[in-house]
């Protein structure tokens, strides 16, 4: 049975696409450019203009990464996303938002961006801990040698005594040093950097993880 109110014909100027994608979102727009890739045509449909005035995004895991270097994307995410470079992307479970800390997941942030030209300190990991002058006259270059260095830099007074601890089981050289100065918090970053003996950077963090032993045994090599 035929319906005379539809043409079976191709009108002049219809194009037909082998594959529609609907929705515009990162799922779609990754698949229209792989397909791109492959040079096979393929046709977006979006009920929005395309603007997102509240991204939702927080973290890109490595095989999102893994396409967004092959698209010649992955610098803009990284340091054009809106957030700071420096921004922690950590997750925090509480039993209410002034309550308890149940657990806690670190997530390392982008690097700096890399310019041989012009030197930024940064606590990066694996970055040397910058130069401060602290008050007494000393660098904090002074506080490193010996064995690890974990700096508390806070105020409000942070128990380093997970560290310490798991230091100690593991045979591992580990000093505390606590700092309540303000220029040192702002060139490192975090309240608690961990410095390896040759005056790099070892860990990170804003607050003393669960797992310290296994970031311990990281840092020793016994663990990768």
């Amino acid at each position: 049975m035929t319906d005379s109110n539809v043409s079976t014909a191709n009108p002049a100027g219809l194009k037909r696409y082998p594959v529609l994608i609907a929705g515009g979102g990162p799922v779609g727009l990754a698949l229209a450019i792989e397909l791109g890739w492959r040079g096979i045509h393929c046709l977006v449909v979006e009920q929005g203009d395309g603007t997102v005035d509240f991204p939702t995004t927080n973290l890109a895991n490595t095989r999102t990464c893994e396409h967004l270097r092959r698209w010649g994307l992955a610098d803009r995410m990284r340091y054009d996303s809106g957030y700071p470079t420096d921004y922690p992307r950590n997750y925090v479970f509480v039993t209410r938002m002034n309550g308890y800390e149940v657990a806690r997941f670190d997530h390392p942030s982008p690097p700096p961006p890399l310019d041989h030209g012009l030197y930024v300190p940064s606590t990066w990991p694996g970055v040397r801990a910058p130069h401060v002058w602290l008050r007494d006259g000393r660098s904090t270059l002074d506080l490193f040698g010996k064995g690890f260095t974990l700096l508390v830099l806070s105020s409000q007074g942070i128990d380093g005594s997970a560290f310490t601890d798991a230091a100690r089981q593991a045979g591992l050289p580990l000093d505390i040093v606590s700092l309540d100065e303000l220029q040192v918090r702002e060139v490192y970053e975090r309240p608690l950097v961990l410095v390896r003996p040759d005056g790099h950077v070892a860990w990170r963090g804003d607050a003393v993880p669960a797992n310290a032993p296994e970031i311990i045994d990281q840092v020793r090599g016994a663990r990768q």
